[in-house]
């Protein structure tokens, strides 16, 4: 079907969205994106051939075909993916793991996977950028894409008799996986007990047992109360079960398996903005120890697309009922959309939900060639028209290529942007804005005098590199060719380098003897910016405890590229001495 019907909550009606899709897809994914607008891919038409290339839903607009996928390379039955930290989706699929720019519409392989994942098992998103994935061996894996690069760490798993179960991310982060058996809706050892996994740990515990076999079409999510509903299952196949269960989770009992006393929001708003503050009231025996927030979510086929889970920073003063919460997070780690809001006492009971709008609205801090100051960590993001990286940082932040590590729109004035409620602390610097410079056409040379983003490509298609000294402008010096048949460009935030000049006159008396290597512990730059030393200097790059070091003689730009890595992602970092 290529129908698209919408659910009014209201008045409880599907209706029709009069904006159908242009592929048929049936089995396709289904992915939040941080705007509110929808990704879909893979999915099989009638015939039971592959769907065509994705496609993004915008509400109240339709549908937008991402042609230039035209060979989709993943599985076509729900694929599991999510909206990573960096604006891209991550797709799991058999052994391999995909990035999917939407803007740039490209799809590429980022990294394998120890063993094969399919779409008869479970998985979750159990926190920011970390998904733990049941393997085909009965084992598990936990995909962390927080940084530049993929890692994946096999851990234990619930064991082989978990085909059609659904992982559930509870209220306090832990997930439960329910329901399943050793053969594809087959009463061959069933699964009826709960299994319980702990990111912390990653340990497995076992919780309560099922009265009834959960299989292929089955569903299990988390209800506002913090239970679990396992509903359907079977069919077609050894059963048909038209019911329902409701699990409770050991945190809402005592240990001798009495229901506790549980912590009450009695007020909290019904809609709150990325990167703001807000309060709520609660009642509460005991003092509140975590806030948490989980999306809603919606579940078919041992998936759920929406699952989400992040814990929140928060305040309350002794004896106080007022909380407050800090949700300065951006919609690349919090897509806008409902979410529900526990609180958990210091016994680990959680409230009963209160369900919350999140939403996003963004203000222009500087334009491109320009630096600006924040107070505090905040989200930035850099870019053009719906072409944006984003960045935590706090201090000084120079808005170009090289301080984000990219150039989202190369050729076209960008500008950095914070989320609205953080704009007050914005201090902006008094240097002119200054745009991306065309530094060759495709076949031409160029020299850059200090290390500098340059970027290579046409229209949506671009791959970038750090350029130092004399460079071509060509697929063989980029190393690919981002736009086959295409006439292409090189653009930079900084000039070419000028033409070598004249050969010097006779040299001049002996130089002086060189300034001292400065003393351990200088700062010497930023992150983006240059530094030089005189003589032959350790510099340590990095923040916090996280750094990289490398001896340095001369000028040096204080990058992840110059120093080979990111010691430290989505951090701002600086280049000392020593």
């Amino acid at each position: 079907m290529r129908d698209t019907n919408l659910f009014d909550p209201l008045l409880l009606e599907l209706k029709a969205s009069g904006t159908p899709m242009q592929y048929a897809r049936w089995y396709g994914s289904l992915y939040p994106l941080a705007d509110g607008r929808v990704l879909t891919a893979a999915g099989i038409d009638q015939n039971g051939a592959g769907a065509g290339p994705p496609e993004i839903y915008t509400p109240g607009s339709g549908w937008k075909t991402l042609s230039k996928i035209a060979d989709w390379p993943a599985d076509w039955y729900y694929p599991r993916g999510f909206l990573a930290p960096n604006g891209k989706v991550v797709i799991a699929s058999g052994s391999s793991l995909f990035s999917l720019d939407t803007e740039a519409e490209t799809m590429d392989l980022i990294g394998t996977l120890p063993k094969n994942t399919d779409w008869t098992l479970p998985w979750a998103l159990f926190d920011r950028g970390r998904m733990m994935m049941v393997d085909d061996e009965g084992g598990a894996m936990v995909v962390d894409v927080n940084g530049a690069t993929p890692i994946v760490t096999p851990i234990g798993g619930p064991g082989t008799n978990r085909v059609w179960s659904t992982a559930t991310v509870l209220a306090d982060g832990k997930v439960a996986v329910t329901g399943g058996s050793s053969e594809d809706n087959v009463l061959v050892d069933t699964a009826f007990s709960t299994l319980i996994w702990d990111p912390k740990t990653n340990g497995w515990t076992t919780g309560a047992s099922a009265a009834k076999p959960r299989l292929y079409h089955s569903s299990a999510i988390l209800l506002p109360d913090a239970t679990v509903l396992s509903v359907g299952g079977g069919s077609p196949g050894p059963v048909v079960n038209l019911n329902a269960e409701i699990y409770s989770p050991p945190y809402l009992f005592d240990s001798s398996g009495q229901r506790q006393s549980r912590p009450l929001i009695n007020s909290a708003p019904s809609k709150v903005d990325l990167g703001s503050t807000f309060g709520i009231t609660v009642a509460s025996g005991r003092a509140i120890q975590r806030v948490t927030l989980v999306r809603t979510g919606s579940v078919t086929h041992s998936t759920n697309f929406e699952q989400r889970f992040l814990e929140l920073p928060f305040t309350q003063d002794a004896g106080s009922s007022n909380v407050s919460i800090t949700l300065n997070e951006g919609p690349n780690v919090l897509p806008i959309g409902y979410y529900m809001l526990f609180v958990i006492d210091s016994a680990g009971v959680p409230s009963v939900a209160k369900i919350m709008k999140v939403d996003a609205s963004w203000a222009k801090a500087v334009d491109q060639g320009q630096s600006f100051t924040l107070p505090t960590a905040t989200t930035v993001r850099y870019g053009s028209g719906s072409n944006w990286v984003q960045k935590t940082a706090s201090g000084s932040v120079a808005c170009n290529n090289e301080f984000f590590g990219a150039n989202p729109a190369p050729g076209l004035t960008k500008a950095c942007e914070v989320l609205a409620p953080q704009a007050a602390g914005v201090v902006p610097g008094n240097q002119p804005p200054s745009g991306d410079k065309l530094v060759a056409n495709e076949g031409g040379s160029f020299s850059m005098a200090n290390p500098s983003l340059v970027s290579f490509g046409a229209d949506t298609r671009w791959t970038s590199k750090t350029v130092s000294g004399s460079a071509s402008c060509s697929s063989p010096f980029f190393g690919l060719d981002p736009a086959p048949m295409t006439a292409k460009s090189c653009y930079s935030d900084l000039a070419s380098a000028p033409a070598p000049a004249p050969a010097p006159a006779p040299a001049p008396a002996p130089a002086p003897a060189p300034a001292p290597a400065p003393a351990p512990g200088t700062v010497l730059a930023p992150e983006g910016g240059t530094f030089t030393v005189a003589t032959e200097t350790l510099v340590r790059y990095g923040a916090d405890t996280r750094w990289i070091s490398k001896s340095v003689n001369g000028t040096a730009s204080c990058t992840n590229a110059y120093f080979g890595g990111d010691p430290a992602p989505y951090t701002v970092k600086s280049c000392v001495a020593g």
